[in-house]
């Protein structure tokens, strides 16, 4: 049931009613009065806007045809039908929409017999009324996108999202909206209408807020292909969504947030710079108080810095007596807004200590790739599955992530093994604080990562395997890498070659072995971030100016039967590297200090 005075109300009456009333009271002057006139053209204002599925203040063409057909079908009447498509030569403007003028000559030409008689004003009457019920009915029949309750219902559903008096949504409302979506529908409709990219596709001039049109047109979309032509369920879920009770009051707090100049370089955390000119004033942040959470935290970042569908790091600076900066994890960003919002509503004079976001090493989220966690790592001394006979393609990190001394090389992104080949990775040394990650499909083409660590012994032709990863750190999770340790003396006494042996490095290798024919993507992630906030101390409290993380791919892995045969690789024992543009049987040889990123 619709209200009809509500309705009437919100229509706004056309600029040319004036036009419409003398040319309604040239067709009715000598059978009805003026009374009568304006009672019809009233009745006219209700059905143009009826007729007015967009809510623009004209008609378009398509709309009106639509609801002609609809309408002649449901009274029986044909001829209706037929005259639909005539009437949009009605259209003055040539623009494909009718204004009310145009809107009322059609009205007066759809009684317009062989005879051509005057249609009588109660006549027009009472198909006014008629017409406007079946129009309405018609219109929910329709679907969501040409209701009118629909529409109605998401009005008041912004108007319950929004915390503010500005006539938009923040990124925090819409937050929090995603909240209260995900809580009362499915996660397919929370993402589709209230997620991340969402509020992206739903600010159509990007200008970080989300008008009120801009919410509807955006939401009809999303109903449209969601429920199709279930009207009732749509308004169900706009009734749970918006009966909910109202928010508790927050504050708000400004907060600077600061990005990285280009380019976003890795480097090692021994050659890391520390600059202030390295990062610019990207935007304010207005956190409410209601957010207490990293992913909460994270989420409104990429709403406001427009960083949908990334993943980056976020360090919070504290300037003053207490200087520090800190990397927000799930540990930590409780304990520390919660000080922040404890501190700002007890301050009653200058604060003395000032606050700041910085966001750094962004990079796309991984699509359709899973994390392969260090637990589920094999424990190996040397991988089994390899074959005796079988090629080890060879990739050193820091030749592709940092140079040496010569820029990172090119990494194949498409390559060809065989199966029982091995893809090897060479990784950081546990000493350089350095950790990883690997991302990867789940197809089986490629086995899961075995971990060697393999020591180099000087005199002998063969590397000798004298130690083997823990297989309590299999258990106990990802081990936290030890920061980097203090350079040697220049002087040492002599020792046995047993003693050199044991103090020598361990050379650690990811090995990935082909199984079965297909493809496979990955990637390998480096990082170091945890290690900034002691890297800074005693310098700028700030970030390094190069990214701490950095990314060994993606790669593609096509498998075959048989390992390709290659002309370069004839003199290889069983073991190629790459070098930028081919397989060599030897690796890149280092060049004096890594490059740095500027």
């Amino acid at each position: 049931k619709i209200d009809w005075t509500v309705f009437s109300a919100m229509s706004l009456v056309p600029a040319d009613s004036a036009e419409a009333a003398k040319l309604v009271a040239g067709a009715t002057a000598w059978q009805a009065s003026a009374s009568a006139n304006n009672t019809l053209l009233d009745k006219w204002h209700n059905l143009f806007h009826a007729y007015d599925i967009q809510e623009s203040g004209t008609i378009s063409c398509g709309d009106f045809v639509k609801l002609e057909i609809r309408n002649g079908f449901e009274q029986g009447d044909l001829k209706r039908i037929l005259r639909a498509f005539p009437t949009l030569k009605a259209d003055s403007i040539s623009k494909g929409r009718l204004d009310f003028m145009d809107f009322c000559k059609a009205r007066l030409d759809s009684f317009e017999g062989a005879t051509r008689v005057v249609p009588c004003v109660q006549q027009l009457l009472q198909v006014a009324d008629r017409d406007l019920i079946t129009t309405m009915a018609e219109r929910f029949r329709m679907g969501p996108f040409y209701s009118w309750e629909v529409r109605k219902e998401l009005k008041e559903v912004f108007s319950c999202w929004k915390s503010t008096s500005e006539a938009a949504l923040s990124p925090s409302d819409w937050l929090m909206a995603s909240k209260v979506v995900e809580t009362e529908c499915d996660a397919y409709l929370s993402e589709k209408w209230t997620g991340e990219q969402a509020f992206h596709s739903a600010d159509a001039n990007k200008d970080g807020l989300v008008q009120l049109e801009e919410f509807v047109s955006f939401s009809l979309s999303v109903f449209e292909v969601v429920f199709g032509r279930r009207t009732q369920d749509a308004l169900q879920v706009l009734k749970k969504v918006c009966s909910r009770e109202k928010r508790p009051l927050s504050f708000t707090v400004k907060l600077p947030v600061f990005l990285p100049h280009p380019p976003y370089t890795f480097q090692t955390p021994s050659f890391a710079r520390h600059a202030d000119c390295s990062f610019w004033h990207a935007d304010d942040l207005e956190l409410p108080s209601s957010i207490t959470q990293l992913p909460d935290l994270l989420a409104l970042l990429r709403l406001k810095l427009k960083l949908v569908g990334m993943s980056f790091s976020a360090f919070w600076q504290t300037s003053g007596p207490e200087k520090s900066l800190d990397l927000l994890s799930s540990e930590n960003c409780s304990k520390i807004l919660l000080s922040l919002f404890d501190a700002m509503a007890k301050a009653t004079g200058p604060a003395t200590l000032q606050y700041a976001i910085y966001v750094k090493n962004i990079r796309p989220k991984p699509v359709r790739l899973h994390e392969v966690h260090h637990q589920e790592l094999q424990v190996n001394c040397l991988c089994p599955q390899i074959l005796p006979m079988a090629m080890r393609w060879c990739l050193d990190w820091e030749s592709h992530l940092v140079g040496y001394g010569r820029g990172p090389l090119r990494l194949p992104y498409n390559f060809t093994m065989g199966i029982g080949d091995a893809l090897v990775l060479q990784l950081p040394t546990e000493e350089s604080g350095i950790s990883w990650k690997v991302f990867m499909t789940e197809d089986g083409v490629l086995g899961k990562p075995c971990l060697e660590q393999v020591q180099v012994v000087k005199g002998k032709k063969r590397k000798q395997v004298i130690q083997s990863i823990a297989a309590e750190m299999a258990v106990e999770g990802e081990a936290k890498p030890k920061p980097p340790k203090a350079a040697k003396p220049a002087k040492q006494r002599p020792q046995s070659g047993a003693v050199r042996a044991a103090r020598m490095a361990f050379d650690r290798r990811l090995v990935l072995v082909a199984q079965k024919e297909g493809l496979c993507k990955f990637f390998i992630e480096m990082s170091w971030e945890h290690q900034e906030d002691v890297l800074c101390q005693g310098t700028l409290n700030l970030p390094a100016s190069e990214a701490s993380v950095g990314r060994l791919g993606p790669l593609q892995v096509s498998v075959e039967r048989n390992s390709p045969k290659l002309p370069e690789l004839q003199k290889a024992k069983g073991m190629a590297w790459w070098i930028g543009t081919r397989w060599s049987p030897k690796p890149v040889k280092a060049k004096g200090r890594p490059r740095s990123a500027r």
